[in-house]
């Protein structure tokens, strides 16, 4: 029994040996042997692709390499700023759209208060006005408006308004062809508007008249307009070229935009 296991212990160490130096290779490779030659070589990739260069030409290709990374990186910023810089150029880019793109409000008028049921019609059957919502703009024409104090129940109490005011610096005159108004007082001059007078009255009350107010010596006319707002480039092209509307005559009117 100990025979056999000498045995076997001799042949274990032989084979070990003869494993350490390669001369089992066939069956089984020696211990390093995957890092020499031939097995190194056999597990390179592509090694036609290795090629052997001078000093000079690897310096050379070091270089090209270099400059090939600082242009990708340099690419790279300028498209990340141009990304950053979007919304921007959009913004500008619809700022000058809306610069050049018209009136976003139209107008029709003036018209008569007569005249505003034949514009509506008319622009209710125009094709280059459909889809669009129309509204009433009021506004007046003509008229005369003065600063008046009275009427006055006799010329005596007339008489001392008229030197009250004249104390106070105040210029004033008996107001003539308005049986509504007489005997009364107007103060300083006739207006053509209504906000006018109004301005005049609040001057006058700073310097201490109290009893004065706005009168109408002619009424104003008034007048119409119709309006629609939100209106597209395409469609303010067509009613830039639509013929005047309304009844005909001189009550015809040409859109416009809105001012």
């Amino acid at each position: 029994m100990l025979r056999a296991l000498v045995l076997l212990l001799l042949l274990a160490n032989g084979l070990l040996w003869a494993w350490g130096h390669g001369w089992l290779a066939p069956l089984l490779a020696a211990p390093g042997q995957e890092q020499r030659e031939p097995a190194r070589l056999q597990r390179q990739l592509r090694p036609d692709a290795v090629r052997l260069l001078e000093p000079r030409a690897a310096s050379a290709a070091l270089g090209a390499a270099v400059q090939a990374d600082e242009a990708r990186a340099q690419q790279a910023e300028a498209a990340a700023a141009l990304a950053a810089s979007a919304p921007d150029t959009a913004a500008s880019a619809m700022s000058a759209d809306s610069a050049s793109t018209p009136a976003a409000c139209w107008e029709a008028g003036p018209l008569e208060p007569a005249q505003l049921p034949a514009a509506e019609r008319a622009l209710r059957d125009a094709p280059a006005a459909a889809g669009l919502r129309w509204t009433v703009r009021r506004s007046e024409r003509g008229g005369e408006f003065i600063v008046y104090m009275g009427r006055y129940t006799d010329r005596a109490l007339l008489q001392r308004k008229q030197d009250e005011l004249r104390r106070l610096g105040v210029a004033s005159t008996e107001v003539a062809n308005s049986p509504s108004l007489s005997p009364g007082l107007q103060l300083g001059e006739v207006h053509t508007e209504r906000t006018a007078a109004g301005n005049a009255l609040a001057e006058l009350g700073r310097q201490g008249v109290k009893t004065a107010r706005v009168a109408m010596l002619v009424a104003p006319t008034p007048l119409m307009w119709l309006r629609t707002d939100g209106v597209a480039r395409a469609q303010a092209e067509r009613l830039a070229a639509l013929p005047p509307v309304g009844p005909a005559g001189p009550g015809q009117v040409k859109l416009l935009a809105c001012r």
